[in-house]
């Protein structure tokens, strides 16, 4: 058996893997690229594979590292965890290299697979338990049946631009009005992962203006293919029904694309969804997190 960091043309071999080890999980090659090479982060020594003596792919860590501290986006544990093991070592060895006192088993923000560990995945839940790690948080996905009759908003548009809101799809010259909204309003890593939707057609990001400025947004297929989100509108100009709208909109996209349901992934506000197109929560994700240094000396 021996570690190397993973290349390009180990695609395939990752995507064989991973559909064998996570079933339940879409893995779409391209996807899966773009989170591995495709990561503004991306470092070689973080993504691993084991091989055995027969050139067999039997194990897989994704990592990266963003701002100081350290993400685990995926690890194979199978039934074999001295395989699981010698990759998680070999990972905290890199980081050690790093200064990186923290590592983080969740949603790797701006680009990610999935916002945790399934609980329903005991094998990899009582791994991680066992080797360091804490659980310190759950995140929940919710599905949206795309087969309804309609999501037809343009009664609710007509009233919105009454009130001087202007809906529109998101366009390549609206970059720096939406990184300032975003960035100031939200975080840099939605700011990321909106943007990615400007390289997809039509572009699945929908925005309100209001006053010449940029004042709600709403993505999809922007984190996972048929993921809803991220979204958000100003404090001020909630509870007019412009995020309804917005995600109307995006789920329209996704029906569009030939999906029958949508992925809300890392829900926050469970209320709104269930309310705004009568999702229901579908999956829940326990979160990990591994102090390599006491956590006193984190960021000292």
């Amino acid at each position: 058996m021996h570690i190397r960091p993973l290349v390009v043309d180990d695609l395939p071999a990752v995507s064989t893997r991973l559909r064998a080890e996570f079933p339940a999980e879409a893995v779409d090659q391209a996807n899966l690229a773009r989170q591995v090479w495709g990561d503004p982060h991306y470092e070689p020594g973080l993504n691993l594979g084991a091989w055995d003596d027969d050139g067999l792919l039997r194990g897989v860590l994704l990592g990266v590292v963003r701002s100081g501290r350290a993400w685990l986006k995926l690890l194979t544990v199978g039934p074999e965890p001295a395989i699981a093991e010698a990759l998680l070592a070999a990972f905290e060895s890199a980081l050690s290299r790093s200064l990186v006192g923290v590592i983080d088993v969740s949603g790797s923000s701006p680009v990610y697979l999935l916002p945790g560990i399934d609980p329903c995945d005991t094998r990899t839940t009582l791994f991680f338990s066992g080797h360091g790690f804490r659980k310190v948080d759950e995140a929940y996905n919710m599905v949206c049946d795309l087969t309804r009759p309609s999501f037809d908003t343009a009664a609710e548009e007509l009233a919105l631009e009454a009130l001087g809101y202007r809906l529109a799809r998101l366009a390549e010259g609206d970059q720096l009005a939406l990184t300032e909204f975003v960035d100031r309003r939200f975080s840099p890593n939605w700011t990321a992962e909106a943007l990615h939707a400007l390289t997809l057609r039509p572009v699945p990001c929908h925005v309100a203006w209001f006053d010449g400025r940029i004042v709600a947004f709403a993505a999809a297929e922007v984190t996972n293919p048929g993921w809803f989100g991220p979204m958000g509108t100003h404090a001020r100009h909630r509870r007019h029904g412009v995020g309804r709208v917005l995600l109307l909109r995006c789920l329209r996209d996704l029906r569009t694309r030939g999906y029958r349901e949508a992925t809300i992934g890392w829900v926050g506000p469970m209320g709104f969804y269930e309310r705004a197109c009568g999702a229901r929560v579908s999956r829940v994700f326990w979160q990990y997190r591994k102090h390599l240094v006491p956590p006193a000396e984190v960021g000292d």
